[in-house]
């Protein structure tokens, strides 16, 4: 606040004294109700009132704090003052508004009903102990009392005191560029080299074109984001050049992977996918998209389970861009894996590579046009569903992603968290539920659900999540701090990504923390005595 809202009838006589003459002071206030009770804030913090809106949950907070929207490209927290002052429980319905309010930054309160704006005379305004059996629970937010000409009392709420007694910092506090920032990048990367199988790994990442299997190794990926809505064709393009699309301020061509390989592929755009992939051919280099019917995994694929092409068919026209062939799953499952080198051969894309070259040239001649720094670094995540609710894990943790099997070996006098064990590969897989480590109702089994494999500290730790949505590439000026909600809330989904032009919210969760030392060392004892039994 500009200044001080309530002031003693001591306090107001002295202003005078020093000042004279002196105006009547007067002050504006808004009041609104929750329940039967009667509350007030001063204008000189109110913004704004609005709808109630869309929120996004976040787990390990009070349940005062509603979630967070996003308002006109900034996030907004939203506490719900009707659960704070323990209110009688009612629905949103067509009076409830939210009240944005200034508070260090900007903060939504729910109200159950906003009733009017009017002027206070100083006298009308004392400060309250709150004796009087007609004020609400809560009295430790309040700053004090409107007399009311009728004789009702209007309670002034001080929105600083409450939330610094609600929450630990709701004000987001967004600083582009900061070290709190980075330190989630920065602190997976010191763990590269934690533990891991004695057998050199690849990671690939498989996709369905026509019901078979096929897939990349991942060190080329640079995303995989959503079939978009809008696609530019091409005019006398290659066939497998679907057209181009705006990808962060760039132009990107998507090519129909099943064509490009003979096969007729049918895309739907719900389940479909967009590789972004780096291609570096001998003449020209740059990003493609290319467009599968279904992503299926992400897995880490041993060397005895990678196989190069058999001779007689590595030097066949139908299979030219394919560089191995997976065998998992004891053999009964086969994934055959393309070459980005041979790839950068084919005329489709060197085709595409050239159309997007040829439009670069065209927007340059234009003129100058704002551009993104393109030296920001980029934070690359593998984003899940749990409920409604979209998260991100920094992919440097995560190992693979399998999906949940029919059997999952019940460990006794575990914590409730713990749904298991499961063999992978031979090595034993503890495995969580993500829904209940957050604090969330457990979910029954569902085929979309996946199980994200992390290395956290050099254990190996799948959690189920209700499903995984794509692996998402951001710079990291749109990464943004969190508000402190709770201890746990805070150590845990300490920072944001705000992806406004999309509505999107994600929350991004530390896993160096999603275990303790002890649950760690725990969980480290139940693989070591499994795999002696």
């Amino acid at each position: 606040m500009n200044r001080e809202v309530v002031q003693s009838q001591q306090d107001i006589g002295s202003h005078q004294s020093r000042s004279q003459p002196q105006e009547e002071e007067v002050y504006r206030f808004l009041t609104f109700s929750i329940g039967e009770e009667c509350f007030a804030f001063n204008m000189d913090i109110l913004q704004e009132i609005i709808w109630v809106p869309r929120t996004i949950k976040v787990p390990l907070t009070p349940p005062s704090f509603l979630g967070l929207t996003n308002l006109r490209g900034s996030i907004l927290p939203i506490i719900d003052l009707r659960i704070l002052f323990n209110a009688p429980t009612a629905e949103i319905g067509d009076e409830t508004r939210a009240i944005i309010i200034q508070a260090g930054s900007a903060i939504g309160v729910v109200v159950d009903r906003v009733d009017r704006v009017f002027e206070v005379r100083a006298e009308q305004i004392e400060r309250t102990n709150c004796t009087s059996q007609r004020c609400s629970e809560g009295v430790e937010y309040l700053e004090g009392v409107i007399k009311g000409e009728d004789g009702d009392l209007i309670q002034i709420i001080d929105i600083q005191r409450l939330i610094q007694l609600e929450f630990l910092d709701i004000s987001l506090g967004a600083e582009k560029g900061s070290r709190e920032r980075e330190e989630v990048v920065t602190s997976s990367r010191q763990d590269d080299d934690m533990g891991g199988d004695s057998q050199e790994e690849r990671q690939i990442i498989t996709f369905f074109l026509r019901g078979q299997e096929f897939g990349f190794e991942i060190d080329r990926l640079k995303e995989i984001i959503r079939y978009p809505e809008e696609i530019h064709v091409v005019p006398e393009a290659d066939t497998s050049l679907l057209g181009v699309i705006n990808y962060r301020n760039q132009v990107l061509p998507l090519l129909d992977m099943g064509r490009m390989i003979g096969l007729d592929t049918d895309y739907d755009p719900e389940q479909s996918r967009v590789l972004v992939m780096q291609i570096t051919g001998e003449e020209l280099s740059g990003l493609v998209g290319f467009v599968v019917e279904q992503v299926h995994e992400i897995v880490k694929v041993k060397e005895r389970e990678w196989s190069p092409l058999p001779e007689l068919i590595s030097h066949s026209d139908e299979c030219s861009e394919l560089k191995a062939i997976c065998k998992l799953e004891g053999g009964r499952r086969i994934v055959s894996v393309f070459s980005l080198q041979k790839m950068a051969e084919h005329p489709a894309i060197e085709n595409a590579l050239a159309v997007t070259e040829e439009i670069k040239e065209e927007q340059e001649s234009m003129g100058p046009s704002e551009k993104e720094d393109l030296m920001d670094e980029e934070l690359q995540l593998v984003t899940f569903k749990l409920a409604d609710e979209e998260y991100g894990i920094v992919i440097d943790y995560i190992q693979e992603i399998i999906l949940v099997p029919e059997q999952i070996n019940v460990v006794p006098r575990t914590p409730d968290y713990i749904e298991g064990m499961i063999n992978l590969r031979g090595a034993v897989l503890p495995v969580i539920d993500m829904r209940k480590r957050l604090g969330q109702e457990a979910s029954s089994r569902k085929d979309s659900q996946r199980i994200i494999v992390l290395n956290i500290e050099g254990v190996k730790t799948g959690f189920i999540v209700d499903c995984v949505t794509e692996v998402l590439s951001i710079p990291l000026s749109k990464v943004e701090k969190a508000p402190r909600l709770s201890e746990e809330q805070a150590n845990l989904m300490d920072q944001v990504i705000n992806l406004e032009e999309k509505s999107r919210i994600i929350l991004i969760i530390n896993a160096k923390k999603l275990l303790s030392e002890e649950e760690l060392d725990e969980i480290k004892n139940l693989g070591e005595e499994e795999e002696e039994i």
